[in-house]
């Protein structure tokens, strides 16, 4: 990217200056991202890199000389500070180049934190303006791809807290020659386990459903996945087939000894009753209840055996 660059810079490409001496200082911000958009164009020509020699380097002399206007009210002078020093912008930007996020996407970020450096820069400070404001640069840039890189946004405060973790782990990992537990890591930092849970957790990587999977790529992530409310449509045959045979099999007894089957063995839905409420519902006593109980188990025994079921019935 940078030697594409020179070969424009070789060409002698200019463009026109931004005029922006009678804009404010907000509207001067957003006026020189508009620019940004609009010289960033397609990927194929990169007419941005054309901007990159709107003016040309500065000296320290004139640095210091700018840095005083701008901070006495000078917009046309943080121009030239900003359109000076767009090649650190870029230089910056080729860094975080990911395929997330485009080139051009990142140069305009990487704009952004130049323009609030040279809107900062205090030349008492005894530093080169590229010193001072490549740390802009990098925070906007930074904070850009962490909020846009992924479909979920997440705070640049747990962004920061996800940094010093990583940080961490790196430098456990190379004192102890092993990668740290999180146990280990949430003595370190002093944090709650299950808060250094959630941050590894809000780190990870989504997936869409719709990607394709497998050798052949002919299935998608989605249809893999089972649904665990789902009936499974073996279970539920077996299930209506057995619930036939029983009901052959009690259509063998008496309307009295189905009652005691269905109420002793749970069949109506409820718990299984106990002979003596069974015998109050039933106007019978505990031990006529006991009786047609064993009575109605014999011929279903019965009946299983002459039909073949009586894996039904052990079950």
């Amino acid at each position: 990217m940078l030697e594409d660059s020179e070969d424009l810079l070789d060409q002698g490409v200019t463009m026109t200056e931004m005029n922006s001496d009678n804009s404010t200082a907000s509207s001067q911000g957003k006026a020189k991202v508009a620019s940004a958009n609009r010289s960033l164009g397609g990927a194929e020509s990169r007419p941005f890199l054309s901007s990159l020699i709107r003016r040309p380097l500065l000296s320290a002399e004139q640095e210091i000389n700018l840095a005083r206007r701008i901070q006495a009210g000078d917009l046309h002078a943080k121009d030239i500070l900003v359109e000076s020093n767009e090649r650190l912008a870029l230089d910056v930007a080729k860094h975080y180049q990911t395929a997330s996020m485009p080139l051009e996407d990142l140069f305009q970020e990487g704009m952004i934190g130049l323009i609030t450096a040279a809107g900062r820069f205090d030349p008492a400070r005894g530093c080169r303006f590229s010193t001072f404001a490549v740390c802009w640069i990098r925070q906007a840039i930074s904070r850009a791809v962490e909020s846009k890189s992924k479909p979920i946004r997440i705070p640049s405060h747990v962004t920061d807290c996800l940094r010093k973790l990583e940080k961490v782990r790196e430098t456990m990992t190379r004192e102890n020659g092993i990668e740290p537990t999180n146990e280990q890591l949430s003595d370190f930092l002093r944090i709650p386990l299950q808060k250094l849970e959630m941050l590894i957790q809000a780190n990870m990587e989504t997936l869409s459903l719709d990607n394709m999977v497998g050798e052949d790529g002919s299935a998608t992530l989605v249809s893999l996945l089972s649904d665990e409310n789902a009936i499974d449509p073996q279970q539920s045959v077996l299930s209506e087939e057995r619930q036939d045979l029983i009901n052959a099999m009690l259509s063998k007894l008496t309307p009295r000894e189905r009652e005691v089957i269905r109420y002793r063995f749970a069949m109506e839905g409820e718990s299984s009753q106990i002979l003596q409420d069974i015998g109050a519902k039933l106007n019978l006593s505990r031990e006529r209840v006991r009786q047609i109980e064993l009575q109605a188990i014999r011929k279903l025994q019965f009946a299983a055996r002459r039909q073949e079921f009586n894996h039904y019935v052990n079950e």
